[in-house]
């Protein structure tokens, strides 16, 4: 462990007190920039104990730079010359401007490696000068959305937990689904406290998306239900069921991760589509879409959310996460009703890189 994380870990109670107000400055402000297809915000802030500062007038730019690593370069180190606190949110920028890497603790020698760095007027050059450092926070947007549908599923678990036992098939029924609504709300309560605390892993825009997503799925079904007097359904079991099992998943990145040490990065694979069968016009002017397991209805319903491929026709691909998804062809821009069969595929650490997925056109 090097001495930054020595010196992290004594201070840590202190530390996580300030970090809250980190991620939601009072007074210090700080700018939303844009770096690797992700927003970013940008906060000042003094790099002895994370407190924040006031943001500096002038001019600022996030920008890159491309290095080779010497023998002796750590990420900590690289990080820091550039102007930016070296935790979780960092890596998570490094990751995605480096796609092929998975890992960035240690850095092998020669690695060509493309970092962020901070740029600005006069003043902020003064500050990072004088023990102040640019800290990055990911998505900011997009997590508190997630906290707000975190909390409003904690207040829909209390609530579904007092539905009374004629509204399931057969009392297990509400035993089962009681105990995973609740236990998803433990583990989303337990995934926005490590942001907060700035020790969770580096998610991909790909997974964190899917969280949210999920989330709002699972909160619109609990609403329709506790509104309802009618009997709870198969179906509506079987939804939390693979909202539940996707999140599990999901849940295993959180797994023995120390606060400010760096994570693997979240693993990413190429999913490459292959269309058969029906007119060859058709086949070519279709659109692959996928959907995390959770997401996905069987039709006549519609699926909750969906993402398209790149590209149309057979041989599209998109770069997935880990997670369990289901994948169909449709119409350009209307991902439902589907024209094809729908298939569901899990990606994981086995099975290789590229995926290939066949699907049947609907006679």
């Amino acid at each position: 462990m090097s001495l930054r994380l020595k010196d992290a870990a004594r201070n840590a109670a202190g530390i996580l007190l300030l970090l809250a107000s980190i991620v939601n400055p009072c007074g210090a402000g700080y700018v939303d920039t844009t770096l690797a297809g992700r927003t970013i915000s940008v906060d000042l802030i003094k790099a002895s104990d994370l407190s924040p500062a006031p943001w500096p007038d002038g001019d600022f730019a996030l920008t890159t730079e491309m290095i080779t690593t010497q023998s002796t370069a750590n990420i900590y180190d690289l990080l820091t010359a550039n102007g930016i606190e070296p935790d979780v949110e960092a890596f998570t920028v490094v990751y995605d401007l480096n796609p092929s890497l998975n890992k960035i603790d240690p850095l092998s020698a020669g690695t060509r490696l493309v970092l962020p760095k901070a740029n600005g007027g006069e003043k902020l050059r003064q500050a990072l000068g004088s023990g102040f450092l640019i800290s990055l926070t990911v998505d900011r947007a997009l997590r508190e959305e997630l906290a707000k549908s975190t909390a409003e599923l904690h207040d829909l678990s209390i609530r579904f937990d007092g539905l009374p036992a004629e509204r399931f098939l057969n009392p297990s029924d509400k035993d089962v689904m009681t105990a995973r609504i609740r236990t998803l709300a433990v583990w989303l309560a337990h995934a926005h406290k490590t942001y907060l605390q700035r020790t969770g892993p580096s998610l991909r825009r790909e997974t964190l998306t899917g969280i949210h997503d999920e989330a709002q799925a699972l909160n619109a079904l609990l609403a329709v239900i506790l509104k309802g007097r009618e009997k709870v359904t198969p179906d509506d079991e079987e939804q939390v069921d693979a909202v539940y099992n996707d999140i599990q998943k999901q849940m295993k990145k959180y797994d023995n991760v120390m606060a400010g040490e760096p994570q693997p990065g979240d693993d990413q694979y190429k999913v490459v589509v292959s269309i058969r069968g029906g007119d060859a016009r058709l086949v070519e002017g279709l659109q692959v879409y996928y959907a995390w397991e959770g997401l996905f209805r069987k039709p006549p319903k519609e699926p909750y959310k969906s993402q398209a491929f790149d590209g149309v026709g057979s041989g599209s691909s998109a770069t997935l996460t880990i997670a369990d998804y289901v994948i169909w062809a449709g119409k350009p821009g209307h991902p439902f009703p589907p024209l094809t069969d729908q298939k569901p595929i899990s990606i994981g650490a086995s099975g290789g890189n590229p995926r290939n997925v066949v699907l049947s056109v609907i006679q």
